[in-house]
């Protein structure tokens, strides 16, 4: 079997197991498009109505606003997890198939953890050292 088929076959059983994640997220991507791109509608539809001397398009306008950055919040957040969960069950799937290796094969596999802006010999997160001070 060539890379790429297997490759394919991975990802469509990546996409069975966790279609509920998947799912939600791109939900959530759609409907939060879908706010962006009537925006342009609204603002002229505000423009009519407050030429027409009437505050309706502003207040459409806003509660557009409003609820298309709340879905953007929540998607973030809801991505986050997703894919953080996501990412943590198959780690922990690859660690425990992965039981006779060396930790540094199994480390490599993984992926590290430390940001690409981060160096080996520094290895805390940032704000951690300000958090530590400002603790003690």
């Amino acid at each position: 079997m060539t890379p790429r088929r297997t490759t394919r076959i991975q990802m469509h059983a990546l996409l069975k197991r966790f279609a509920g994640r998947f799912a939600l997220t791109l939900t959530l991507v759609v409907v939060e498009a879908a706010g962006w791109v009537l925006f342009p509608l609204v603002i002229g539809r505000a423009i009519d109505s407050v030429l027409a001397s009437s505050a309706r398009g502003l207040y459409e306008l806003a509660i557009l606003g409003v609820a298309t950055m709340g879905i953007a919040v929540v998607r973030r957040l809801v991505d986050s997890r997703a894919y953080g969960g996501i990412y943590a069950t198959l780690g922990e799937e690859m660690v425990e198939a992965a039981e006779g290796t060396s930790t540094s094969t199994r480390t490599a596999r993984l992926g590290h953890p430390l940001r690409p802006h981060q160096q080996a010999d520094h290895p805390v997160q940032p704000g951690a050292q300000r958090r530590a001070r400002t603790a003690g």
